[in-house]
């Protein structure tokens, strides 16, 4: 189903928005496996949202930066019992930089579409 042409942008949500910050904030605390949580969140918010394709792309690179390491972690014969154990420490740097850029940018989409909407309304 498409949006008319002259409705106005539809933004990321507020759970994809609170998923894309949590991501990279639960890296850096040591909870690398459950930042997964925050990923199918923001997966799920993504697929539900009409005419956001942006939104899809952005949560689909900060999946593709999550389940990297994970089956990288699972499939290996590496003694590390845990995905933040496994990480090194330029594979966290990257994992995060990702989840941040991601969730700026979907902070600047948002804040674009509620200006978009803003000016379409007056």
């Amino acid at each position: 189903m498409s949006t008319p042409p002259d409705a106005p942008p539809v933004g990321p949500s507020r759970v994809a928005l609170i998923s894309a910050w949590a991501f990279p904030v639960f890296v850096v605390g040591g909870f690398a496996l459950l930042s997964g949580l925050p990923v199918i969140a923001a997966v799920i918010s993504a697929v539900r949202s009409r005419g956001a394709r942006t939104q899809r792309v952005l949560t689909a690179v900060m999946a593709l930066a999550y389940l990297v390491p994970l089956a990288s972690w699972r499939f290996s014969s590496s003694e590390a019992p845990s995905l933040t154990k496994y990480l090194s420490p330029t594979a966290t740097a990257v994992v995060v930089a990702t989840g941040v850029v991601v969730a700026v940018a979907l902070t600047v989409l948002r804040f674009r579409s509620r200006g978009a909407a803003g000016r379409a309304a007056a």
